[in-house]
């Protein structure tokens, strides 16, 4: 289980990926490992 430190620093990833544009897959994957 990840923690909620872990988690925003998980939500920074994600938002910085979606912010890219180009790797929706791998933002996808880690969002459903992150509700997982």
């Amino acid at each position: 289980m990840l923690d909620e430190s872990a988690l925003l620093d998980l939500e920074q990833e994600l938002e910085f990926v979606l912010l890219q544009g180009s790797e929706r897959s791998i933002s996808l994957a880690w969002m459903i490992v992150a509700v997982v």
